[in-house]
């Protein structure tokens, strides 16, 4: 999961203009690692639902404008959700591996502005 979060994080960070497989190459290139292609698949997948998992979470942000979340947040917001509607992950487990994520991301990178 936590790669999805970096391949989607480097995605976002190129809005999108760049793709996906060129991402993965330069990190298993930089890396020196081979990345799974399930992984990458799931990353596809949120990568071309991104406008329809935003829509979902904008009616969730009580006074907030979705422009002022923060990127790593929203990424993680989009992963939750796709996650929820396309496998059987029991949601406890799902929250608690979000967790586990956001525990992990240094603080700066998740705060609203």
């Amino acid at each position: 999961m936590l790669l999805i979060l970096h391949l989607l994080y480097a995605a976002d960070s190129f809005d999108c203009q760049v793709s996906l497989d060129a991402i993965v190459d330069n990190f298993s290139r930089g890396f020196d690692c081979i990345i799974d292609s399930a992984l990458v698949i799931q990353a596809h997948a949120i990568i071309d639902a991104h406008a329809e998992l935003d829509e979902q979470i904008k009616p969730l942000l009580d006074n907030w404008k979705f422009e002022r979340v923060g990127c790593m947040t929203r990424i993680i917001l989009r992963m939750a959700i796709w996650e929820l509607v396309h496998t059987k992950l029991d949601y406890l487990l799902l929250l608690m591996r979000l967790l586990s994520l956001l525990k992990a991301m240094p603080k700066a990178m998740l705060i609203i502005y």
